[in-house]
């Protein structure tokens, strides 16, 4: 009996310090575990791209080249994260594994910047985009609606942010239907002229508006400039619409043959109306110049060179202010 009482006692003594042991090991093991997680990543980018259905074996794959290593951080990660994998762009400047793994199942991608600016025209916005690492699911803007037959000046100027894997079009839609509804809010509140017959004519006015003025204090009076003319059956004369006309190879001057040329449909200086389309993008002040111009008899106005500038009733008090500051 009392033998047997030993044999039991050995066995329940071995049995504890193989539980003693291999928890020893477990808590070691996961001691190391837990230690390379919280190693930097040593990554040689700024960023990591993870494509769509991207498992953790492939993305481990490209930032680990030890198995071992590569085995912890897969228990690392499949103890503390149930979430499916988000892809997109990730910042890798001083970032831990647990960090990483953080950002990966709560989608805290990269963000990157697409600046649409009043005063952009067709050729910029083509060069701007042609430099975004984008997909570009909309070649010549084919993805817009396009109400007026045009795509120039229909795009909101704002700061736009997306990643790596969105989709231009997601972008250049979302940003014409806020200009579409800005558009419709001012055109309720505008001032009524026979001159002005459509939205059409209100963006094209607003782009004039904005290409010809140097700060924001001048604007209703550069438009109500360009409704007296329009309503004394004059011609709007303004050179960024003969400039528009000769992109894009424009050479940066104004020839006296490029004022009288009637091949030009964007010469305000040979068409009896408004431009065929906008010439650029008009930023909101300039849409609201356009209509709400203000109360003048002003048929004229030369800049003064610092952004502002003078106004005249007269073509002869034109002229002088034409000798006085150009």
């Amino acid at each position: 009996m009392e033998e047997r009482t030993q044999v039991l006692f050995l066995k329940r003594s071995n049995f504890i310090k193989f539980i003693l042991l291999l928890s020893f090991f477990s808590l070691s093991f996961l001691g190391i575990v837990y230690s390379i997680a919280r190693e930097s990543i040593n990554y040689e980018k700024d960023t990591f791209i993870v494509d769509q259905g991207s498992s953790l074996n492939s993305i481990l794959n490209k930032l680990e080249t030890k198995y071992l290593r590569k085995l912890a951080l897969r228990i690392y990660y499949k103890l503390n994260h149930q979430e499916i994998i988000i892809y997109g762009e990730y910042v890798m400047n001083d970032i831990s594994y647990i960090d990483f793994f953080n950002d990966l199942t709560s989608g805290n991608v990269f963000q990157r910047r697409f600046v649409i600016n009043e005063g952009m025209n067709i050729y910029d916005l083509k060069d701007t985009i042609s430099k975004l690492d984008i997909i570009n699911d909309c070649i010549n803007f084919s993805c817009l609606q396009n109400k007026f037959d045009f795509v120039e000046g229909t795009l909101y100027p704002d700061t736009y942010f997306y990643s790596v894997n969105d989709f231009l079009s997601t972008i250049l839609i979302f940003s014409e239907s806020r200009m579409d509804s800005f558009l419709d809010n001012i055109w309720k509140n505008r001032v009524e002229d026979e001159n002005i017959k459509s939205k059409k004519d209100l963006l094209i006015l607003a782009s004039i508006i904005e290409k010809e003025s140097g700060n924001e204090i001048d604007k209703p009076l550069i438009s109500s400039v360009f409704y007296n003319r329009l309503r004394n059956g004059m011609r709007l004369q303004a050179d960024p619409t003969i400039i528009y006309g000769l992109l894009p190879k424009f050479s940066g001057d104004i020839k006296k043959a490029d004022i009288y040329d009637q091949t030009n449909p964007y010469n305000t200086y040979v068409i009896d109306d408004l431009p065929p389309t906008p010439i650029a993008i008009p930023s909101k002040t300039s849409l609201i110049a356009a209509s709400q111009p203000s109360e003048t008899n002003f048929l004229f106005f030369v800049s003064k060179g610092d952004g502002s500038h003078y106004f005249s009733v007269t073509y002869n008090e034109h002229l002088s202010a034409i000798s006085e500051y150009q």
